[in-house]
């Protein structure tokens, strides 16, 4: 975009402090850190007393990686903290009912995300978009356009199976959705005629509390 979204106003207020606003109006949430790079600190701390977050005890500084800045945001949080929840801020429209939900998903089986099934399909299209990138620079520098109009790919070019898996530590089965159809809400007069419709985009959940230890040790250890 060529800007920083996260400052990018939305009704006169920032999309950083809408975020913050949600996890602030919210009874679940007792603490909010925000994670963001060394040259913005001085900025978003200025943010608590302007915007009355009141809940936002301390601003930090990030990795160079997701992983890295999340994990400065979990060693800042407070010794009191029971759980500890992740939330992108470029997602300011939040509701206080999947903030709530989630984090008393994850007070049952210590792990919980809002909308696995939309979250995977995510995953996949960024992945199959990064080949198609590749593949598409690729005939750029050849030259090898099947049509030069669309520079669409080859037919005989194809691309690699991506397959997501979701790991449920949790000791009871998994009881979220499995599939986008289950996150859905059809008209009851129509839900036969739509279904059909609709990828499914299921799931593929390992119950890993009922797998053996020797196929759990090395799960474990990847991760």
């Amino acid at each position: 975009m060529g800007r920083d979204k996260l400052m990018m106003e939305v009704g006169g207020v920032p999309v950083l402090v809408r975020s913050l606003q949600a996890m602030q109006n919210c009874a679940a949430v007792d603490e909010l850190i925000v994670v963001t790079r060394t040259s913005r600190l001085e900025e978003i701390a200025a943010l608590r007393n302007r915007y009355g977050l009141t809940k936002m005890t301390k601003v930090v500084v990030g990795g160079m990686t997701r992983a890295e800045s999340s994990l400065a945001g979990v060693l800042a949080a407070s010794n009191r903290a029971t759980l500890i929840g992740i939330h992108d801020a470029a997602r300011p429209l939040v509701t206080d009912d999947i903030i709530t939900e989630t984090i008393q998903a994850a007070k049952k089986s210590r792990a919980a995300a809002p909308g696995i099934p939309v979250r995977d399909m995510g995953y996949q299209h960024a992945k199959y978009m990064e080949q198609i990138k590749e593949v598409k620079e690729s005939n750029r520098k050849t030259g090898n356009y099947p049509n030069p109009m669309t520079k669409e790919l080859n037919d005989s070019q194809k691309l690699s199976p991506v397959i997501t898996l979701v790991l449920n530590y949790s000791q009871k089965e998994w009881e979220k959705p499995r599939c986008l159809n289950d996150m859905l809400k059809f008209p009851e007069d129509m839900k036969c005629e739509l279904e059909p419709w609709i990828p499914s985009y299921s799931v593929c959940v390992i119950n890993l509390a009922s797998q053996p230890e020797t196929t759990i040790l090395p799960v474990s250890i990847g991760f």
